[in-house]
C-alpha cells in the first residue's frame, strides 16, 4: 500500500466509495490522515463503514474544512453538471483530484506509464507488466477494474507505475508527467460523463510531455489519429504512431503477423507474433506495438523489448 505522507495530518474527503475509493481512504487513514467519505450507494457506504471510513454526507458539510476532495472515477465532477458535492467543494475553495494524484504526490521519484483505453485497459497493462519485469525493471500496475491504485506497492527512485488513465482520471490528475503516455482509444464511458470534452480530457495524458517523454498513439481509429497528427505537428515530445494492421510511416506496427519497427525509417521486421485471425488478431498486434514502442522509450534495449513481447504471446 502506499504511504500517503504528504496528507498526514489534514482533513481529507473521498466521494466514491467502491473498491478504489475504499482503497484510498485506506491509504490516507493509515497515512494520518483525516479521512471521511460518502458514496450515494447504501450498499458501498455500508461496506465502507466496516472497513473504518467515517462516513460524512456531503449535503450538510462545511466544504471549507478539507484540504483536498478525492473523486472515484467515473463521478461526474466537470464543469457541466457536476456531482453536487463536487460544486460544493470546488465554491470553497477545496482542490478536487484524483487515486493517481495521490499516487504522484507520495511517489515523486519513479517513472509514469499513462494509458488511456476503455477496450484494452487490462490487456494492456498485463503485457506492460509482463514485457517490463522479463526486461528486468522493477514495476506496478493498476488503475483498472480490479488494481485500485493506492494498493500498489511503494517504487521509488527507479520503479515505473502503469496506470490506467480514463479520462475521467486525467482531468482531475494534476502533477504527473508521464514519461510515455499510451492513447489506444477514447472509450464510451468517458464521453457519456464528459461529454464533448473527452477527447480534450483524453489528450491530458500528453500535458506537459517534453523532450525524450513518448506519445504513443493508435492511429487505427480516426478520433485518436487526428490527435497522433496533432501532437506530431507540435513537436513537443517523441510521438510513435502505432497500428495493429498496417504499415505506418515513422511507427511502429503489425502487418502480415510480423511486428515492424519503422521509427528511424527502416521498417525492421522485429518479431513474428502468433496472433488469432481477424479483429482479435489485430487488437493484439496493436497492443504489441504500443509496448514494443513504450519500451524503447523507457530505454529497454530493442532485443530485450522483442524478447519479452514475443515471450507473452508465445504463453497465450
Amino acid at each position: 500500500m502506499i504511504d500517503l505522507y504528504p496528507f498526514a495530518g489534514f482533513p481529507v474527503f473521498v466521494l466514491g466509495l467502491g473498491a478504489h475509493g475504499c482503497k484510498a481512504a485506506e491509504a490516507l487513514r493509515l497515512s494520518g490522515a483525516e479521512v471521511m467519505g460518502w458514496d450515494d450507494d447504501p450498499a458501498n457506504r455500508r461496506a465502507a463503514a466496516a472497513n473504518d471510513v467515517v462516513l460524512q454526507d456531503g449535503a450538510e458539510f462545511d466544504w471549507r474544512e478539507p484540504v483536498s476532495l478525492i473523486v472515484e472515477a467515473g463521478i461526474a465532477h466537470g464543469d457541466t453538471d457536476p456531482h453536487p458535492m463536487v460544486a460544493a467543494a470546488r465554491e470553497a475553495g477545496c482542490e478536487v483530484i484524483s487515486d493517481a494524484e495521490l499516487l504522484a504526490r507520495a511517489e515523486r521519484d519513479s517513472r509514469y506509464v499513462g494509458l488511456v483505453s476503455e477496450a484494452q485497459e487490462s490487456a494492456a497493462l498485463d503485457l506492460l507488466a509482463h514485457a517490463l519485469k522479463v526486461s528486468g525493471r522493477e514495476c506496478e500496475i493498476g488503475g483498472d477494474q480490479d488494481r485500485p491504485l493506492l494498493g500498489l506497492h511503494p517504487l521509488g527512485n527507479g520503479g515505473i507505475y502503469g496506470l490506467a488513465m480514463p479520462p475521467v482520471r486525467l482531468d482531475i490528475t494534476l502533477s504527473i508527467t508521464f514519461d510515455v503516455a499510451v492513447l489506444l482509444d477514447i472509450g464510451a464511458a468517458a464521453k457519456s460523463v464528459l461529454g464533448a470534452d473527452a477527447a480534450g480530457a483524453a489528450r491530458l495524458v500528453f500535458h506537459r510531455q517534453t523532450g525524450g517523454n513518448g506519445a504513443i498513439v493508435n492511429v487505427d481509429d480516426r478520433e485518436t489519429r487526428q490527435i497522433a497528427e496533432a501532437l506530431q505537428a507540435a513537436k513537443e515530445q517523441v510521438v510513435i504512431p502505432v497500428s495493429g494492421r498496417a504499415r505506418v510511416p515513422g511507427g511502429v506496427y503489425v502487418a502480415g503477423g510480423v511486428l515492424y519497427d519503422d521509427i528511424a525509417g527502416n521498417a525492421d521486421a522485429i518479431v513474428g507474433l502468433d496472433l488469432p485471425a481477424g479483429k482479435d488478431g489485430e487488437d493484439a498486434g496493436r497492443l504489441a506495438a504500443a509496448v514494443y514502442a513504450s519500451l524503447l522509450v523507457l530505454d529497454v534495449p530493442a532485443h530485450a523489448a522483442m524478447a519479452s513481447i514475443r515471450g507473452y504471446f508465445a504463453s497465450e
